[in-house]
């Protein structure tokens, strides 16, 4: 009762209020600034017993799969969210992550479903973004993406002319050929959309981490401003860390990771920046984007490739996974807004 009434009392001061109470999408999700629910599906139909499992008492027969997207149809008409993703490619079924599971091409084209109307125009659950040498920026779904599916495009080059792209919830930020950071809004998003400054300073590319940006400045710098705080005067705060001669950064989980002049994969701790960059991969890339077990890359060929991450050597081959001239790519996974 007590957070409930600290919930409407504060506001926004909470930045990521967490719940799990059945009664608050009938209560105080009407007043809130946006919530998770974390009710678990459970392991099976039954919802018994050994797995205690008492949230799902009164989904008996329902299995927990169902019981997710249940949920989470609910918390988003009532304005927030549902946890049930793990990294794009397995879904909880209680508290303890290691027991989550992996989707099958149903489950996923059902999430899709659900997850579209937040993005009009879209309707998969992760899209790959590129863009060519002339500066136009392209997608497509890629769990679908084959060296024989199109790119569609999405913002012309006669609108900006764009290098590289990241994603915080619902907006595009992205690098002009001018090297300067610019922002979109997906839902305005079109082949001809007026991209605004977002930032001050010279900057060739970025990723984002959070409430973080990083950025590699002209001068082979890395370094790191609020997201929610940056404006077209706010300052890039120095990492402490060259970024050496890096041309592209993304960041995945507690790592980020970067393409050197000889085009390899390097990366490094995020909360050791000052460290040296360690080689990961073999050349043949120019930008990379990492989804679940997946890392994919632009190719010196102007596609993209992948390989499996987690078995990435410095020998291990790139293969080709689209077609299309590419320069760099970047991906938009709608589960996590």
């Amino acid at each position: 009762t007590g957070r409930h009434s600290l919930s409407k009392q504060v506001g926004r001061i909470i930045a990521f209020p967490y719940w799990e109470e059945k009664e608050f999408l009938e209560t105080v999700a009407k007043d809130s600034n946006g919530f998770v629910v974390s009710m678990y599906p459970g392991y099976s139909k039954y919802h018994c017993c050994l797995k205690n499992e008492r949230q799902n008492a009164a989904e008996y027969g329902v299995w927990p799969f169902e019981l997710g997207m249940k949920r989470w149809k609910r918390a988003i008409a009532a304005g927030g969210t549902y946890h049930l993703i793990v990294d794009g490619l397995r879904y909880l079924q209680g508290p303890f992550v290691p027991d989550a599971v992996r989707f099958g091409s149903q489950e996923v084209e059902k999430l899709q479903g659900l997850l579209s109307d937040k993005h009009p125009g879209a309707s998969h659950l992760v899209y790959i973004y590129s863009t060519n040498d002339e500066g136009a920026v392209f997608r497509q779904p890629l769990l679908l993406m084959t060296p024989e599916t199109d790119w569609e495009m999405v913002s012309s080059a006669d609108s900006m002319k764009i290098m590289s792209i990241g994603f915080d919830s619902d907006t595009m930020y992205a690098v002009s050929v001018d090297e300067r950071v610019v922002q979109q809004h997906l839902m305005l998003l079109t082949q001809d959309p007026s991209w605004a400054l977002a930032s001050a300073g010279r900057i060739k590319s970025i990723a984002i981490s959070g409430d973080t940006i990083y950025g590699v400045t002209t001068q082979n710098t890395l370094v790191k401003q609020s997201l929610s705080g940056m404006t077209m005067s706010s300052a890039w705060s120095d990492s402490e860390s060259s970024a050496g001669e890096v041309t592209s950064i993304f960041i995945y989980g507690y790592h980020i990771y970067g393409v050197d002049e000889n085009q390899k994969v390097v990366k490094k701790s995020l909360d050791f920046l000052q460290e040296s960059w360690q080689t990961v991969s073999a050349v043949g890339v120019t930008s990379v984007a990492i989804f679940g077990d997946t890392i994919y890359g632009s190719s010196v060929d102007k596609q993209v490739v992948k390989q499996t991450l987690s078995q990435m050597t410095l020998d291990s081959a790139w293969t080709p996974a689209s077609k299309g001239t590419v320069a760099s790519i970047g991906l938009l996974v709608e589960a996590s807004i």
